[in-house]
């Protein structure tokens, strides 16, 4: 059954940035295929896809079928969470108060937002690929619920390190 209502964000009418972050198993492709949506209402003329151990490559080979040309999109490989997408996202030359649109899932939608706060961006816009499907108890949904807590300790230890400038090569994994 059905255990929220999700109403999707509108699509703004400009972005500097459509930022789509892999997931796993088939959530990365549904995820690329709406952030390409997206992107080809020209709100923006950047569309970055980030993902660690290959997956912006796939992502990247997903878009160009999609008929998105290689000369618009950026990728970010070495992620491995959500915060280091955060993170290396803004590696990318994005500035804190740009406007960004993030694509990935309903059940990650306040994790996403939360992540990409904490890197830093105060204009944030969630779109994804399920916004028309009933939210239900699933294994993501589940395993989500575990990762909170998990985040939050991640947060506090790269914002402490972060207070006393400690270099980001030092501490920097433990995001992932």
């Amino acid at each position: 059954g059905s255990i929220a209502i999700h109403t999707p964000a509108a699509i703004p009418e400009s972005a500097d940035a459509i930022v789509v972050i892999s997931g796993s198993g088939p959530d990365t492709k549904a995820r690329t295929t709406k952030g390409v949506e997206v992107f080809k209402t020209r709100i923006s003329d950047r569309l970055l896809l980030s993902g660690g151990t290959g997956a912006a490559e796939s992502m990247r080979a997903l878009a160009i079928a999609l008929d998105v040309s290689p000369t618009d999109i950026q990728l970010e490989t070495a992620s491995r969470s959500t915060l280091q997408n955060a993170l290396f996202v803004r590696d990318l030359g994005l500035e804190p108060e740009v406007d960004i649109v993030v694509g990935t899932h309903r059940f990650h939608r306040p994790r996403t937002y939360a992540s990409f706060r904490w890197g830093g961006f105060t204009s944030v816009r969630i779109v994804t690929p399920d916004a028309g499907e009933p939210l239900t108890w699933d294994e993501d949904l589940l395993k989500e619920g575990l990762k909170w807590p998990v985040n939050i300790a991640r947060a506090a230890i790269g914002s402490t390190m972060m207070a006393f400038d400690v270099p980001r090569d030092r501490w920097v994994r433990w995001l992932n």
